[in-house]
């Protein structure tokens, strides 16, 4: 057993993912095990736990606990479309790995669906998530492009939102982080964190519209990441 990168969803040959395929995890080997191992599907129990095949969605890594040594490290999967376009889904769904018997050939990949406090922000696609780190964990999201599933027009977002644990409620929760000045609705556009900093580039204010411009967005986060400002 080794390391793997982790793939879920996305097309595949070009066509979207249906319930045979959509549901599988494929597995990049690291380091010196740079190989292709054989997909699996990950268990849910219940199986509403289980994200439906979907792409424009976004992963990060999201430690649950207070303690640093705590096995506890998740990927969290948030947002996605169907294969109609279609933004139903505004849940947090978490994948985790365990190592399984000491017989078994494989390790056990397990589906389950985290508790939010409401309000959830709108459901989407396309939009950027980033791993703030943390303990417990937190992420960040931006923008995105809201496409209902009974028809209507496409809402391109520009809200940036965090998730995080409230220690005083004992419960996760979304909140709202400054968009001043900042680059306005955006989707289809890419980030990163680094050094306290989110870099945010690409993407189109409009649906099916050009891209928006070319240059790099910064948000520059506070101390404790509950704000910060925009160049």
């Amino acid at each position: 057993r080794y390391q793997h990168q982790w793939y879920f969803g996305g097309r595949v040959n070009g066509s979207f993912p249906t319930s045979d395929t959509g549901n599988f995890l494929h597995r990049f080997g690291r380091g010196s095990k740079s190989i292709w191992d054989q997909p699996v599907t990950p268990v849910a129990a219940p199986e509403t736990d289980r994200p439906s095949p979907r792409e424009g969605h976004t992963a990060v890594l999201l430690k649950l606990s207070a303690d640093p040594q705590a096995l506890d490290l998740y990927q969290a999967f948030f947002g996605g479309k169907d294969g109609n376009g279609a933004t139903t889904d505004n849940d947090v769904y978490l994948l985790r790995r365990e190592d399984g018997g000491t017989l078994d050939a494989d390790y056990k990949y397990t589906w389950s669906r985290l508790g939010v406090s409401e309000p959830l922000p709108p459901a989407r696609s396309d939009h950027v998530a980033i791993d703030l780190g943390g303990f417990p964990g937190q992420m960040a999201i931006y923008g995105g492009l809201s496409q209902p599933s009974g028809g209507g027009p496409a809402v391109v977002r520009e809200d940036f939102r965090k998730l995080s644990f409230n220690a005083v409620s004992q419960q996760w929760e979304w909140s709202t982080l400054p968009t001043s000045g900042g680059p306005g609705p955006r989707y289809g556009h890419a980030a990163a964190f680094v050094n306290g900093k989110m870099y945010l580039f690409g993407g189109s204010g409009a649906h099916n519209a050009a891209p928006t411009d070319s240059r790099v967005w910064v948000f520059t986060f506070d101390a404790t990441f509950a704000s910060g400002s925009w160049n």
